[in-house]
């Protein structure tokens, strides 16, 4: 019996301790400038020269993100997906003369989603980003501002990568240009595969098990 107690306790542990390495095995992610990952709204053209929406939901295996449009003067304003090559490709506005996004405008990316599945950080994106243009890349929960927390700025890099986070709390990610325009090219975030939650699982119920005979005992007595 205590050779059968060791034996669970040992795989038991080791599936919770193996899990959560595990889980930053998988990546996923979102190309904003691909149409076949836009599930709404009904209606949304892509790729557009003629928007009229000012929201679009980005969904790939089971997740979602959905970005909104606004004018930093307040209002929305149409989202635009931008096809145009190497350094030229991902999701902007559509009044903008290059369809991209400048001072007055800001794009929103709602993780509400992503948050309820644990997921909380990822990759950012952002494509042309050329000489004497610059963004800014913020956290926040104020739908149409580009927030105020764990901001970050860069310039002159055609296509940038940056780390992002987010929260409960703070589950937008707003992106602005202070000077030039740029484009959100994708987002690549981190999401625990399916193997892990079976392993996670099965640690759980072999603990479980080595409390089971205590209670039989104590029901014979």
């Amino acid at each position: 019996m205590r050779l059968r107690v060791a034996a669970i306790m040992f795989v038991g542990v080791a599936a919770l301790l193996v899990a959560p390495a595990l889980a930053s095995a998988a990546t996923i992610v979102f190309d904003f400038a691909d149409c076949s990952e836009i599930t709404g709204p009904p209606g949304f053209l892509c790729p557009n020269t003629d928007s009229t929406k000012t929201t679009a939901t980005y969904t790939r295996s089971g997740l979602s993100i959905t970005a909104n449009g606004y004018h930093t003067a307040g209002g929305g304003a149409d989202l635009y997906v931008k096809q145009d090559g190497y350094g030229e490709t991902g999701l902007g506005i559509a009044a903008e003369v290059n369809h991209e996004i400048n001072p007055y405008y800001v794009i929103d990316l709602n993780m509400t989603n992503l948050t309820s599945h644990g997921i909380t950080s990822g990759i950012l994106n952002l494509e042309s980003v050329q000489s004497g243009e610059s963004y800014k890349v913020c956290e926040g929960h104020v739908p149409g501002s580009v927030g105020t927390v764990n901001c970050r700025m860069g310039s002159g890099g055609l296509n940038d990568s940056i780390a992002i986070n987010w929260s409960s709390a703070d589950y937008l990610i707003g992106i602005t240009a202070p000077t030039g325009n740029v484009l959100i090219a994708s987002s690549i975030v981190v999401t625990p595969e399916p193997a892990t939650f079976a392993l996670f699982g099965a640690g759980a119920a072999g603990l479980g098990l080595i409390r089971r005979p205590r209670r039989f005992r104590r029901a014979a007595k």
